[in-house]
Formats: structure tokens, C-alpha cells, sequence
């Protein structure tokens, strides 16, 4: 017996395996997910963003007229040191000690002997070398050398001491140059537009779709590719198999 072809078109085509079904599907979705996370229609949202200060010492590195500054007061110390210190020296050694003879104190000395070799030579011409008068006038000869002398250190004193007083002077003057860079420094910084809190406009993805989250990462508006939504459709229903 002849069976004749229904609508005449042949035998009906079989169906689709279901796990090429499940490919489909999972592929189309994806497509979906994508198109729907995606900004969508010029949805924006203004978010600003503010640059982290990066602190005193990384402004004021960075900075060439503070750092420029820096380097020419640096240099300037160091030779007004050297300056002192070698006129001080120098000082020192003019005015010298009792013991050197062409020193200022040791002609102070030098004068305090010759001195009371006057007054013995003197006492005794007159037969009064053993009188009371060898001694007062002994007295009067060392009390006009002390004072010769503490004269003599005062000035010195006093001359190191103006010395630095000056250094010191000028070393916070240059001190309070660098805090007044310093300041401009960071003012410039914190002026620069650059630095300004930013604020830009930023495209808002679908809602409906923005909150998709990758299970092992956590991250928020995830799309997951095909594969990982076929895997996803297997965990809820299970490898199809193909029909026989």
C-alpha cells in the first residue's frame, strides 16, 4: 500500500536536537543581556571625581621655583658659614694668647711685664725696692693688665658674636623665603586645574538589566558570554540529550 506525501513537500524535517535548542536560546539571550546592559536612548549621570592630595613633601618636590629656591639658599648657607668660620679664625689667631709675642694679647702681657720692671727698676733707684710702695704699684700694674685684658677678650667675644648673629639672621631670612614658596607652592597646586574636582558625565546602563553580577568576582553589570549562559541553563535543567 502507497502512502502519498503530505502537502507534497516530503517527509517532515525532524526537530533540532535539544542541546543545539539550548545553544540557541542561551545565544540569543546573551544578545539580550547585552544590548539591554549596554547605556541605552543617552542616559547619562554626573559623577565627580576628586585627585588625592599627595601631600607637603611630594608638592613641594615637584615644584621647579620652590625646588629652585631651595637650591640657591642651600648654596648660599654653606658659603656664609665658610665665610664666618674662616673670619672668626682669623680673628682668633690675631688676637692669640699671653704666650705669643706678636699676638694682641700677647703684647697685652708683654706690656703687664714691662710694667712692673718699671717700677722695681724705678723703687730700687730710689733705695725703696723693700718699701710698701713695691707692692701698690705691683697691684696697680696687674689690675691695669686684667683690665687690658678683659677689654681685649670682649671685643674678640663681641666680634664672633656679631658674626653670628648675622649668619643666623640671614639663615631665617632664607627660612621664611622658603615658607612663602612653600606656600605658593601648594596654592599653585591646589589652583591647578588639573587638580579641580572633576565632574563628567558618565552613561547609565538599562536598570532593568545594570545589576547582572558575576557570581565568582562580584562584579556588578557582569555580562556573561554563551558559553557561560549554556552552562547556566545546564545547571537549572540538566544536559538535554539528542533525540534518537
Amino acid at each position: 500500500m502507497a502512502f502519498e506525501d503530505v502537502g507534497g513537500g516530503g517527509p517532515a524535517p525532524k526537530s533540532p536536537p535539544k542541546t543545539q535548542t539550548v545553544q540557541q536560546e542561551a545565544a540569543a539571550t546573551a544578545k539580550k543581556v547585552a544590548a539591554f546592559s549596554a547605556p541605552t536612548g543617552g542616559s547619562t549621570q554626573e559623577v565627580t571625581t576628586t585627585p588625592t592630595f599627595p601631600g607637603i613633601d611630594a608638592v613641594l618636590g615637584s615644584d621647579p621655583s620652590y625646588q629652585q629656591l631651595l637650591a640657591m639658599d642651600t648654596a648660599m648657607n654653606n658659603q656664609d658659614q665658610s665665610t664666618m668660620n674662616a673670619r672668626i679664625a682669623q680673628m682668633k689667631q690675631y688676637y692669640g694668647s699671653d704666650t705669643d709675642p706678636l699676638s694682641l694679647l700677647g703684647r697685652v702681657y708683654q706690656s703687664y711685664q714691662d710694667r712692673l720692671r718699671t717700677v722695681a727698676n724705678t723703687l730700687a733707684g730710689h733705695g725703696m725696692i723693700a718699701s710698701g710702695e713695691t707692692g701698690w704699684q705691683g697691684a696697680r700694674a696687674n689690675l691695669a693688665y686684667q683690665q687690658n685684658e678683659l677689654d681685649a677678650r670682649m671685643r674678640l667675644q663681641q666680634y664672633i658674636q656679631g658674626l653670628q648673629d648675622a649668619f643666623t639672621q640671614a639663615q631665617q631670612n632664607r627660612l621664611l623665603q622658603q615658607w612663602n614658596a612653600g606656600q605658593t607652592a601648594v596654592g599653585n597646586w591646589l589652583n591647578n586645574p588639573t587638580n579641580q574636582p572633576q565632574t563628567v558625565p558618565t552613561p547609565v546602563a538599562n536598570p532593568g538589566y545594570s545589576t547582572v553580577t558575576n557570581q565568582t568576582t562580584g562584579e556588578v553589570g557582569y555580562v556573561p558570554d554563551v558559553n557561560t549562559i549554556i552552562s547556566m541553563y545546564q545547571q537549572l535543567w540538566g544536559t538535554p540529550q539528542p533525540s534518537a
